[in-house]
């Protein structure tokens, strides 16, 4: 959560997504998965998703092209 936070408060004071990146890169920040290194497109897929305020939503898998699409409303709270 600390992480997140944090990458809220720089975006918030003007660091970009670059900067942002660098920055946990250089300073060791654990990522969340296998990754050794923060990659730009994580970090902006976060600052922009709804997951860091509690909501999730629910996906599936399309039969036929393999792409996730939403299954469902929004789950608040989460």
């Amino acid at each position: 959560a600390g992480t997140v936070r944090r990458m809220f408060d720089m975006a918030a004071t003007g660091f970009g997504v670059y900067t942002i990146t660098k920055t946990f890169n250089e300073e060791g920040v654990p990522t969340f998965g296998r990754r050794r290194q923060w990659d730009e497109s994580t970090i902006q897929q976060l600052l922009k998703s709804r997951i860091p305020l509690g909501e999730y939503q629910p996906k599936t898998m399309s039969g036929t092209g393999g792409k996730k699409i939403t299954a469902g409303d929004p789950i608040p709270n989460y």
